[in-house]
C-alpha cells in the first residue's frame, strides 16, 4: 500500500493530573473534617438541648455515614467515643425523667445496625481499594505498553479528535505531542486516492487490520507502514473513540526491495555463472542457467524443464545420490563438493563436481546444486599423474646415477675408476660379463674387464688387443659415438663370431664419449638373447658420459699429482738454493739496497760491519732517496744519478762517499750493478777500517824506511866502509889481532842488522795472528827461550779486539821491552799483566833484572826507547817505564780504547 496517512490518537483513559489529584484528596479529607464537626455538634445539641434523642438518632446517623469513609480503627475508636457519649446522655435524660425509658432500648439496637452497616461499608471499601489496585495496575500496563511499545499507538475521541500518541509515534512523524493533541486527523491525513477506501472499510467492519499506507514525517522523508484501527463502542452502539497502531515496516519494506532486487542479481548471476546451477524441488529439476544444461548435453534449459534430477546420475552413484539428497530434506544442511558421474543426453558420462545446499524456491522447500564440469581437470591430472610417474622414475634414475657419478669422482686413480665403472653398470643393467676398452692409434686395448673367468675366457681377455678394423660394429661406435645393440649375435651380420666369444647371444656397446673425442667403450656380453632394453641404454648413456668424465679427472688428476710432485721438489731445490744465498747474504758484512730506477727503496739488507747504515732503512719501503733523513741532498743527488747511469750503460758503477755520524766520520764504497728491468742493486760497504790500514801501512812503511835509514842503512854502510877498507887497502892490513876485533865488531853489526830485519818481519805478519794476550805471550816465550828468562801471563777484564794497526803498534812497543830484557836486564822472571778496563787497555811488562838509573832514558844511544815512547804517541797511547837498580824495571802503556776497539768474541771450533 502506498496510501499518504498520517493517524491520530484518542482519548488516555487516565488522564488525571497532579491538581486534579490533589483535589480528590482534598475533597476526601474534607468529608472526613466535616463529619468530625457534624459529630460533635450533635453531641453539643444532645448535652445542651431537651431533644435528646433526635441528637441521639443524629449521632447514629452519622457514624453510619462515616462507615463508609473512616477505615476500621478510626471508625472503632469513633463508635466507641460517640455512642458512650450518646448513652451516658441518654441515661442521664432518663434519670432526670427528661426521656421516656424506652429509648434505652434503641441503643443496642442502634449499636447492633451500626455494626453491621460498618461491615457493609469496610466490605465495599475492600471492594473499591481492589477495583482501584486492579485499575492501577491495567493503567501501569497500558501506561507501560503504550509509552513503551515500538508500534506508534494513537487515540482519538468519537469525533475524531486526537487525545494522546505515544512516544513511538512522536519519533515517528517527528513532532512533539502538542502538534497532535487536540487536531482532527482529517488535518492530519492528508489527501489519499485510497483514503475513501479506508473509510468504506472502516464503515463495513468497524475496524481496519494491516492497512498499507504511506506516511510522510515533518522532515518531508516517506514511512512505510502498516494501520490497524478499532473503535471503541457503548453498549448501545454508540461510538465513543477510535485506538489506532501503527507500525513501521520501512526497514522490511527496504529489506524486501533489497531481497527482490538480490534476488533479480543472482538470477542474472547464476545466468551469467560459468558454473552449472540446478534447482530441484521432489527431485525435478525447476530451473536451471545454459552452463548446466551444457553439461548435461542440452542445448537449451526448457529441454531439461520438469525432468527427475536422477535421470543424468550414473547408476554406480544413484544411491549414494539419493541418499545424499534424502539427507538434505530432511536435516536442511547441506552437502559440500563431492565427485560424481552424470550422464549426459547422448549416453555420453561426464566427471561433475557437485554441491547441495537446501533453499526455498516459489515459496516451498528446494534444493539447489552447483555443478562443475571437472572432465577436463580429471584428463590433466592423469596427464599431470603419467608426469609424476615419469619424472619419479627419471629422478630416481638421476639419483641412481648421481650416486654412480660420485662414485666415480670419488676415485682418483684410474685403474680405480675403470673398476668402479664396471661395478656401477652392474648396479644399473643385468649382463654377463663386460669390459671397457680404450682407443689407441686405431687399436682397442682391454683396460678392465669383469665375468669372463665364469667362460673360461679371463686370461684371454686380459691380453687381448684388437684392431678396429677388425671389429665394424666397435668401429661404428668410434666414428659414430652412438650406442649399438645387437639383440642376436646369431642373427646380426656385423657380428664378428670367435670361437672363445660363441656363448655371447646379445652385445651393446656405449661409446665412452669427452666432448667429440672417445676415449674408450663400454661393451657388455649377455649369454641370453635380447637382453638389453631401450630403457637400459636409456641408464648406461648417462652413465658412459659421467664415465667420460670421471677418466679425463682421474687423468688430470695424475697430471696434477705427477705436476704436483715435480713441482715439489723444484720447491725443494729452490729452496735449497735460496737458504744458501741466504746464508751467503747473511755472511756478507756489507749493506745491500734494491733501488727502482728514479731512486725508490725497494728493498734492503744491512750487515753486520754496515749497521752504521741502519737510519737508511727506518723509511718504509718505498720511499724516494731525497726523502731519507739523515741522507744530504747531494749524496742522494749522488746516488740518483750513478742509478740513472747504471740503467741506461747497464754498466758497474762504483763510488765512495763520507757520512758523518755520531760515532764519527765513516767512509763507504758503494758498488751499483742492474738487478732487474728499471732496477738497481746498491753493494755499501764501510771502508773505514780499510783506509785506516792503508794509511797505517803507509805510515808504517815510511816509518820503516827511515828505521832502515836510521838503523840498518848506518850498520850496512859501517859494514861496507869496513869491507872497502879491507879489500882496497891491500898492503896496510891490521894487525891479525886489531883484524879479528873489527871482524868481532862487524859481525855483532851484522847480528844488530839480522836482528832488526827479523823483528821487522815479524811485526809485518801480526795481523794474520790472533788476540793481543796469545800474540805477546808467543813473543815473550820466544825471547824468553832465547834470553833464558820464565815468562807468566795474566789477562784481566773482557777481551777486545784491536784493530790490525793498533796491535801492531802494541806488539813493536813490547818487542822492543822485550829485546832489552833480553840484551841487558840479565832477569830471571819476567810477569805480563793485560788490563782491560771500561774505556782503557793496561799492559805492563815487569823483570827482576839488574835495573838502571831512571835520568839515563835521555841519554845519546837509548833510541830503542825513544821509539817506544814514538810508537805509544802515535796511537794516543802514555808510555812510563820505572826502574831500580838491583830490583828490576816495569814498562807501563796505557792506551784509550774508544773507536779502536770491539769486544771480542773466541772463534769457534
Amino acid at each position: 500500500m502506498t496510501d499518504k496517512v498520517v493517524i491520530i490518537q484518542k482519548n488516555n483513559p487516565r488522564q488525571d493530573t497532579s491538581f486534579e489529584n490533589f483535589l480528590k484528596v482534598w475533597q476526601f479529607e474534607g468529608w472526613l473534617i466535616f463529619l468530625d464537626l457534624a459529630l460533635l455538634l450533635t453531641a453539643v445539641l444532645l448535652l445542651f438541648t431537651p431533644a435528646k434523642v433526635l441528637f441521639f438518632h443524629c449521632v447514629f446517623i452519622l457514624l453510619t455515614f462515616g462507615a463508609f469513609f473512616w477505615d476500621f480503627r478510626p471508625f472503632a475508636v469513633r463508635a466507641i467515643f460517640w455512642v458512650t457519649i450518646t448513652t451516658v446522655a441518654v441515661m442521664l435524660a432518663i434519670l432526670a425523667s427528661q426521656t421516656q425509658v424506652d429509648e434505652i432500648i434503641e441503643i443496642p439496637l442502634l449499636t447492633t445496625i451500626l455494626i453491621l452497616v460498618f461491615f457493609i461499608a469496610e466490605q465495599r471499601s475492600r471492594a473499591q481499594r481492589a477495583l482501584q489496585l486492579s485499575e492501577e495496575r491495567y493503567q501501569t500496563l497500558f501506561d507501560n505498553v503504550f509509552e513503551q511499545s515500538r508500534d506508534a499507538i494513537l487515540i482519538a475521541d468519537q469525533q475524531e479528535n486526537v487525545l494522546q500518541v505515544n512516544q513511538a509515534m512522536l519519533d515517528m512523524l517527528g513532532c512533539t505531542r502538542d502538534d497532535l493533541i487536540g487536531l482532527n486527523y482529517s488535518t492530519v491525513i492528508r489527501a489519499s486516492e485510497d483514503l475513501g477506501k479506508f473509510r468504506i472499510l472502516m464503515e463495513r467492519q468497524g475496524y481496519v487490520s494491516n492497512f498499507g499506507l504511506r506516511l510522510e514525517n515533518r522532515q518531508g522523508a516517506h514511512v512505510f507502514c502498516l494501520l490497524t484501527v478499532n473503535k471503541w463502542q457503548a453498549k448501545d452502539g454508540r461510538v465513543l473513540g477510535y485506538q489506532a497502531i501503527i507500525r513501521d515496516i520501512s526497514q522490511r519494506k527496504k529489506t524486501v526491495e533489497a531481497l527482490r532486487e538480490s534476488e533479480d542479481r543472482y538470477r542474472r548471476l547464476i545466468g551469467l555463472s560459468f558454473e552449472g546451477v540446478v534447482v530441484h524441488a521432489d527431485n525435478n529439476i525447476e530451473y536451471l542457467n545454459s552452463p548446466a544444461a551444457t553439461i548435461l548435453g542440452a542445448t537449451s534449459t526448457n529441454m531439461l524443464i520438469g525432468r527427475s534430477i536422477f535421470d543424468f546420475v550414473h547408476p554406480a552413484y544413484l544411491k549414494k545420490v539419493q541418499t545424499r539428497l534424502k539427507a538434505v530434506a530432511d536435516e536442511r544442511i547441506g552437502v559440500p563438493l563431492v565427485e560424481e558421474k552424470f550422464v549426459r543426453l547422448d549416453k555420453t558420462t561426464v566427471d561433475v563436481e557437485i554441491a547441495t545446499v537446501p533453499i526455498t524456491f516459489k515459496g516451498r522447500p528446494a534444493m539447489q546444486s552447483v555443478i562443475r564440469d571437472i572432465t577436463p581437470r580429471k584428463n590433466a591430472e592423469a596427464e599431470r599423474e603419467h608426469l609424476l610417474a615419469t619424472e619419479r622414475r627419471q629422478r630416481q634414475l638421476a639419483e641412481i646415477l648421481g650416486e654412480v657419478f660420485l662414485a666415480l669422482t670419488a676415485q682418483t686413480s684410474y685403474e680405480a675408476v675403470l673398476d668402479e665403472i664396471l661395478h656401477q653398470v652392474q648396479l644399473l643393467v643385468s649382463y654377463s660379463a663386460a669390459n671397457i676398452v680404450l682407443v689407441k692409434n686405431d687399436k682397442l686395448h682391454i683396460a678392465r674387464h669383469r665375468g669372463y673367468d665364469n667362460f673360461a675366457n679371463k686370461n684371454l681377455i686380459s691380453k687381448l688387443e684388437q684392431s678396429l678394423a677388425d671389429f665394424p660394429l666397435d668401429a661404428k661406435a668410434v666414428r659414430s659415438g652412438q650406442t649399438l645393440v645387437v639383440p642376436n649375435t646369431d642373427q646380426d651380420p656385423r657380428w664378428v663370431a670367435v670361437p672363445e666369444a660363441a656363448w655371447i647371444k646379445s652385445f651393446v656397446v656405449v661409446p665412452i664419449l669427452l666432448r667429440d673425442r672417445v676415449l674408450g667403450l663400454l661393451r657388455l656380453d649377455s649369454a641370453e638373447v635380447d637382453t638389453f632394453s631401450k630403457k637400459d641404454i636409456g641408464r648406461l648413456q648417462p652413465l658412459a658420459h659421467a664415465a667420460a668424465i670421471a677418466l679425463e679427472n682421474a687423468r688430470l688428476y695424475d697430471m696434477a699429482r705427477q705436476e704436483l710432485a715435480d713441482r715439489i721438489e723444484v720447491e725443494k731445490e729452490l729452496r735449497k738454493v735460496a737458504a744458501k744465498n741466504q746464508a751467503v747474504l747473511n755472511v756478507i758484512p756489507d749493506a745491500i739496497f734494491q733501488f727502482s730506477y728514479d731512486g725508490r727503496l725497494l728493498d734492503y739488507k744491512v750487515g753486520q760491519n754496515t749497521a752504521a747504515l741502519g737510519f737508511l732503512s727506518t723509511p718504509s719501503i718505498g720511499t724516494l732517496l731525497g726523502e731519507m733523513p739523515g741522507l744530504s741532498s747531494d749524496l742522494a743527488e749522488i746516488f740518483v744519478h750513478n742509478i740513472s747511469k747504471t740503467v741506461e750503460t747497464n754498466d758497474t758503477q762504483i763510488f765512495d762517499f763520507q757520512l758523518r755520524l755520531p760515532q764519527g766520520i765513516r767512509d763507504f764504497e758503494a758498488w751499483l750493478v742492474v738487478y732487474g728491468p728499471q732496477e738497481v742493486l746498491a753493494i755499501v760497504r764501510d771502508v773505514t777500517e780499510r783506509k785506516l790500514r792503508t794509511e797505517a801501512l803507509e805510515a808504517e812503511r815510511s816509518r820503516i824506511a827511515r828505521h832502515l835509514h836510521d838503523t840498518l842503512g848506518q850498520n850496512i854502510g859501517y859494514l861496507r866502509l869496513k869491507l872497502d877498507e879491507f879489500t882496497l887497502n891491500d898492503g896496510n892490513l891490521p894487525q891479525p889481532n886489531a883484524l879479528r876485533q873489527e871482524l868481532i865488531r862487524m859481525r855483532d853489526v851484522a847480528n844488530e842488522a839480522y836482528e832488526l830485519v827479523r823483528s821487522i818481519l815479524a811485526a809485518a805478519h801480526l795481523s794474520n795472528s790472533g788476540d793481543l794476550a796469545t800474540v805477546l805471550f808467543a813473543k815473550a816465550r820466544v825471547v824468553g827461550h832465547r834470553g833464558r828468562f820464565k815468562v807468566n801471563l795474566t789477562n784481566e777484564g773482557q777481551t777486545r779486539r784491536l784493530s790490525p794497526v793498533i796491535q801492531q803498534q802494541v806488539f813493536y812497543i813490547f818487542q822492543e821491552a822485550l829485546n832489552n830484557i833480553e840484551k841487558y836486564a840479565q832477569a830471571q822472571n819476567v810477569a805480563i799483566n793485560i788490563v782491560w778496563t771500561d774505556d782503557r787497555l793496561i799492559v805492563k811488562l815487569i823483570d827482576d833484572g839488574c835495573g838502571f838509573e831512571s835520568y839515563t832514558f835521555t841519554q845519546e844511544g837509548h833510541f830503542g826507547l825513544v821509539i817506544m815512547r814514538e810508537r805509544a804517541e802515535e796511537i794516543q797511547g802514555l808510555l812510563s817505564i820505572n826502574s831500580t837498580v838491583d830490583v828490576g824495571t816495569e814498562v807501563t802503556l796505557q792506551l784509550p780504547l774508544a773507536a779502536v776497539t770491539e769486544p771480542f768474541q773466541a772463534p769457534v771450533d
